[in-house]
């Protein structure tokens, strides 16, 4: 029985091996200073610019020593504005070896920069990083579609501080975890039958 028991414990620690580590949500978070218009209407000054990703749906070296994380969600707010949703098509961007970063949109007119800003060259846009306050900020003055209509930035931009951080994804085990509650439950039974069948031996002797 015990020899059993290890078996199933070696099948499910090269199962557990085999598998890779488990995707992490990554969240991008830049604040600053700027003026907007959205639908014609002025908004002004403080912003925040949130983009949530995937790391197991990063592109590495896009373009050479370019890595390009697609954003599930963007929003955009100001104080005292209602939060600005839908810009499709974002997705956060490093380039190695230089400080140039951001959040980029690929429009119909090709990639635009919806949020540019120097970060420190050794930043791949993977894993958790900052707060820290960036190098530069700037932006394209191009026309945004969003939940509320157009957005377009109206001024020169001053980001003023930006953070990655990074979060297991939950809820749904990985198939290793499932392989490893599976060999531990047909443990347990193994070990209920054999118990049942001695006291059935003891019973009638």
């Amino acid at each position: 029985m015990l020899k059993r028991i290890l078996s199933a414990g070696v099948v499910a620690a090269a199962l557990a091996a085999s598998v890779p580590a488990q995707a992490a949500t990554i969240t991008y978070t830049a604040t600053g200073q700027g003026e907007g218009r959205l639908n014609g209407f002025a908004l002004c000054c403080n912003f925040t610019l949130t983009g949530v990703g995937d790391t197991d749906t990063a592109l590495i070296d896009f373009l050479p020593g370019v890595n390009v994380i697609p954003l599930s969600t963007v929003k955009l707010s100001f104080v005292g504005a209602p939060d600005i949703f839908g810009i499709d098509g974002t997705a956060f961007f490093t380039v190695a070896g230089t400080n140039f970063s951001g959040f980029n949109y690929f429009g119909t007119s090709g990639l635009e920069g919806l949020l540019a800003f120097g970060l420190p060259s050794q930043y791949q846009g993977l894993t958790d990083f900052g707060p820290v306050t960036p190098a530069f900020g700037t932006s394209q003055f191009t026309t945004y579609q969003t939940n509320l209509g157009t957005f377009q930035w109206a001024s020169q931009l001053q980001v003023t501080s930006f953070q990655a951080v990074v979060s297991a994804a939950g809820g749904v085990p990985e198939p290793a975890t499932w392989a490893m509650m599976l060999l531990g439950i047909g443990g347990i039974g193994a070990t209920l039958r054999q118990r049942k069948r001695h006291s059935a031996k003891v019973a009638y002797s």
